[in-house]
């Protein structure tokens, strides 16, 4: 078996680790829909989830009809069991979208790969 140490110069992927969500694309167009009361309505979800302080990535390749919302696994804190960050990664997207179907609220850690 061979093994290769050092950069892969022909790699153009890269992966993160995130608790949160899996959405399809239409579901994330929407997503405002769910929101607490917007005082400002030409504000776009992307500006949104920022203000929030929720992560957001796309996914390409197999997954490029993703969107992927919670916390990036370096959101965790050093002292803050796996439990725990799950909890606080829900929490924070219920209060960012209080009207939202409970899936929305049923994180989990995943793995997303960003190819480009």
């Amino acid at each position: 078996m061979k093994i290769r140490n050092g950069f892969v110069s022909n790699s153009s992927s890269s992966s993160f680790c995130l608790m949160g969500i899996q959405l399809h694309n239409e579901e994330f167009a929407d997503i405002l829909d769910f929101a607490e009361e917007i005082p400002n309505k030409k504000l776009d979800k992307y500006t949104y989830l920022y203000e929030k302080k929720v992560d957001r990535a796309s996914g390409y390749g197999d997954n490029d009809d993703y969107t992927f919302i919670g916390l990036g696994i370096d959101e965790m804190k050093e002292t803050e069991t796996l439990k725990q960050f799950k909890k606080r990664t829900s929490d924070l997207l219920k209060k960012a979208f209080p009207r939202a179907p409970k899936k929305y609220y049923d994180v989990k850690l995943m793995t997303v790969n960003v190819y480009d």
